[in-house]
């Protein structure tokens, strides 16, 4: 493969997406392993890249911290945080830190950044969908309810439809 930044990050990207999704802890250190040298070289060529540090960071939180490493949960909100303490506006940071502070319990700091991104971003389903599931993690059944039908306006996939529906019908 052709060491370039672009083709670095197009594979690291495409370890993260398996990361994300990956129930086996085995592959998905493994991915994440893959995950963070992409994404480390590709640094190395543009320190400077806010998407870059957000990739690598994600690695972290949603990879090698998934199943309970909080040291590398913490090494991957640090990296996210220096893009934000750059940029507070930058969303994308702002999504990783909320919907890893959904998964590591911090539901309040969770649902502060989260609300940033459903205000600049309204159509953002994730962060409608992560909203929903802090708020019935907390057991706020109405807010829940509320988030978890904004997000259902936003799919099209009946099956999405399907599992919202049931989780509403679950809360009340």
């Amino acid at each position: 493969m052709d060491n370039s930044e672009k083709n670095l990050t197009f594979a690291a990207q495409l370890f993260l997406e398996g990361v994300r999704n990956e129930p086996d802890e085995a592959k998905l250190n493994w991915e994440s392993e893959q995950a963070i040298a992409l994404f480390e070289k590709a640094l190395q060529q543009n320190p400077d890249d806010a998407d870059l540090k957000i990739g690598l960071g994600s690695c972290y939180i949603f990879g090698k911290g998934k199943f309970g490493g909080p040291a590398e949960t913490m090494q991957g909100i640090q990296k996210v945080l220096e893009v934000v303490r750059k940029d507070s506006a930058n969303m994308k940071a702002q999504l990783v830190l909320g919907v890893g502070g959904f998964f590591s319990g911090q539901y309040d700091k969770a649902i502060e950044r989260l609300n940033k991104v459903v205000t600049a971003q309204p159509n953002n389903v994730e962060a409608l969908a992560t909203l929903a599931d802090i708020y019935a993690a907390k057991g706020n059944k109405q807010e829940a309810i509320k988030w978890y039908q904004k997000s259902k306006q936003l799919i099209t996939d009946p099956h999405y439809a399907e599992e919202v529906d049931k989780r509403i019908k679950e809360l009340k």
